[in-house]
């Protein structure tokens, strides 16, 4: 379980989700569309896509979520290490962080982290079905 949705690794809509529903995604298709087994996440996202297996919204949600915090990621790493925790975090890191991603400010950032790790985690629940510790889907 993640620590916080800072721990962008295994947050709920974080990368291990999105390397979950990409590799769910390749292994669907790879019988019958040449070229789906692909060892990078964007040019896999890219060929399933073109292959007709994800919606082009779908491999937004999936292209956006990877880049927006793999960059996230590396700039906490660099600034922060490994325990990022906002609350005790100076101002000037939050404003680093957020020019580094081209946010206006650290309240922007941390709103379009929730905003990609929840589009994330709900297209994980489509794809894959909830986590074990997530409720099921309501019944439509």
């Amino acid at each position: 379980p993640s620590r916080s949705k800072w721990d962008l690794k295994l947050a709920p809509g974080g990368l291990v989700d999105i390397e979950f529903v990409i590799q769910h995604a390749i292994l669907t298709a790879a019988a019958d569309v040449p070229g789906a087994i692909i060892p990078t996440s964007m040019d896999a996202i890219r060929a399933i896509a073109n292959a007709g297996r994800l919606s082009p919204g779908d491999a937004a949600v999936l292209a956006e979520g990877l880049s927006f915090q793999l960059n996230l990621q590396q700039a906490l790493r660099i600034a922060a290490g490994d325990g990022f925790e906002p609350e005790k975090a100076s101002a000037g890191l939050k404003s680093w962080l957020a020019n580094h991603l081209a946010m206006k400010d650290f309240s922007a950032l941390e709103a379009r982290l929730d905003v990609i790790q929840s589009a994330v985690a709900a297209l994980r629940t489509v794809k894959l079905g909830p986590l074990p510790t997530e409720p099921p889907p309501a019944a439509v």
